[in-house]
């Protein structure tokens, strides 16, 4: 997945396969406020986030540490994250 470069730490995006309210690390809007997610399939989708991330600047740094997620862009991804 496409991440936000202010959250970029390791090479992975984690995100729940449930509702929760808060990402530490969060999708990018590389795209005209869109997001590219691959999948283990080998399928992608390309997601226009309507939330907060989807004009998120880049400030260089992490000071909040976590975004809020609007209730579209967070049932979107909880959708279509597998589960254990």
């Amino acid at each position: 997945m496409d991440e936000h470069p202010d959250t970029i730490d390791d090479a992975l995006l984690y995100t729940a396969n449930y509702a929760v309210s808060t990402l530490v690390e969060i999708p990018g809007p590389q795209h005209a406020g869109a997001g590219g997610v691959t999948y283990a399939d080998v399928h992608c989708d390309i997601h226009k986030w309507r939330g907060k991330f989807a004009n998120q600047p880049v400030t260089y740094s992490r000071a909040s540490g976590s975004i809020s997620l609007t209730a579209p862009d967070l049932i979107w991804l909880a959708q279509r994250t597998p589960g254990n």
